[in-house]
């Protein structure tokens, strides 16, 4: 949907599907979030476990089956002539299911070895991805711009492999959580000259 006027303009997005088709940013199926979440990577701490991948010979559109849901919501306001506020909200949840087989069969010297494997597997992410942006103009030809933004996400993954008649099962849960407040602060000296201060902190 979208939404205009002369100091208010808003667009949002709502879809869902089952059909393996994934129109949102995010993507949980190979590892990668989204790729804001990619530009700000370096801010984030590294898997301690592998949430393992929904890797697959196939193609993509012939074996992926989900139960997709995501909503964002990005909206500007003019507050006065000299302040504006943007902010973004998303939010995405999604069920994956990956069903892998292969047989190998192996000959040598007249005998023949056999390696069987099945992995099932279901992966189950929800994530919440807010930013607020305000920008400020002073009169002294000086401008004070504020970014915020806030991720957190939760992953359920559980496999089930069969090779050759042994079964492994794992179960892992991950929660990951971002806060980064980034402060810009612009003040001209001349048209050639610039000072510019710059505040980070992140979590």
């Amino acid at each position: 949907g979208l939404l205009i006027s002369k100091k208010y303009k808003s667009f949002g997005v709502v879809n869902s599907n089952n059909v393996g088709s994934n129109s949102s940013p995010y993507s949980f199926n190979n590892g990668f979030s989204s790729l804001d979440n990619f530009k700000n990577n370096n801010f984030f701490a590294e898997e301690m476990i592998n949430e393992g991948n929904f890797y697959s010979q196939l193609d993509l559109k012939q074996h992926n089956i989900n139960s997709n849901f995501y909503a964002d919501v990005s909206s500007l306001v003019k507050l006065k002539r000299d302040k504006t506020l943007k902010f973004n909200v998303g939010l995405y949840d999604d069920r994956l299911k990956r069903n892998n087989s292969s047989i190998t069969d192996f000959s040598l010297n007249n005998e023949n070895f056999i390696i069987a494997t099945v992995e099932n597997t279901v992966k189950k992410p929800i994530m919440y991805d807010a930013g607020v942006n305000l920008n400020q103009s002073f009169k002294d030809s000086s401008a004070l711009e504020i970014d915020s933004k806030l991720y957190f996400s939760e992953v359920n993954t559980r496999s089930l492999t069969d090779n050759n008649g042994i079964f492994q099962r794992n179960d892992i849960k991950s929660e990951r959580f971002f806060f980064k407040n980034e402060l810009n602060y612009t003040k001209r000296l001349s048209e050639s000259e610039a000072l510019q201060i710059n505040g980070l902190y992140s979590k």
